[in-house]
């Protein structure tokens, strides 16, 4: 027996000898490993639900961190700040009612 274990072997047919010697190798070294189907199916169910348990673990477990910015009364990301201006500074623990404030742009 002669055994040659090659790190990158060429699979390209440049001659039908090459497409000829190469066919029969493949199949007989898939025919020697003697694949079984069901447990191929039954390896990529379990892969599949390793990785829905990877992407969906945190889902139900956690919240995402932009939830705690939460849009109490009406504030929204996408307009801005919605209320009046003394809501706005009672949120921010201004106390409201102080009329205006400093000039700015």
């Amino acid at each position: 027996w002669l055994i040659e274990v090659n790190h990158s072997p060429s699979f390209t047919a440049d001659s039908d000898l090459d497409l000829r010697v190469k066919s029969k190798l493949l199949s007989d070294v898939i025919g020697s490993l003697r694949p079984d189907p069901s447990a191929r199916k039954r390896f990529l169910g379990r892969e599949r639900g390793k990785t829905q348990s990877r992407l969906y673990a945190h889902t139900a477990s956690s919240t995402p961190e932009f939830a705690s910015y939460s849009t109490r009364g009406g504030d929204s990301f996408a307009g801005g700040a919605s209320g009046s201006s003394e809501e706005l500074d009672r949120r921010n623990g201004d106390g409201g009612g102080g009329g205006g404030g400093g000039g700015g742009a």
